[in-house]
């Protein structure tokens, strides 16, 4: 057997042989993703949001859902990217505002006469 696969081996059999651990995952145990949203609360965007989070769900069996921040209690879109990349955020449901500050050459598809269609 090569002696550099013995070590690996063995951290294997004991982890495995440790006992309390668990075979659940994060994943298995379900997940919430956290958005934040200018929409104000009850407004025919976050019915929509809602909506998909709740066909989210179902179709996951309650292991994926969305927490929703409306009304702009997160602060703006460039509080949104900045909590975001911090990672107190999971996402934002932004504008070409926020979309610019992400990814700087969005700000092409703003140009005026650029697509016509």
């Amino acid at each position: 057997m090569n002696r550099r696969l013995v070590p690996v081996l063995l951290l294997v059999a004991a982890a495995i042989a440790l006992p309390g651990t668990t075979t659940t995952t994060k994943a298995e145990e379900g997940y919430t993703l956290r958005i934040a949203s200018l929409a104000p609360a009850g407004s025919s965007w976050m019915k929509v949001l809602n909506a998909w989070n709740k066909t989210l769900k179902d179709k996951t069996d309650g292991k994926l859902q969305l927490r929703f921040y409306p009304g702009g209690s997160q602060g703006d879109e460039r509080d949104f990217v900045r909590k975001m990349r911090v990672g107190q955020l999971d996402g934002g449901v932004v504008t070409m505002t926020g979309m610019s500050l992400l990814i700087p050459a969005m700000n092409v598809l703003v140009l005026p006469g650029l697509l016509e269609t």
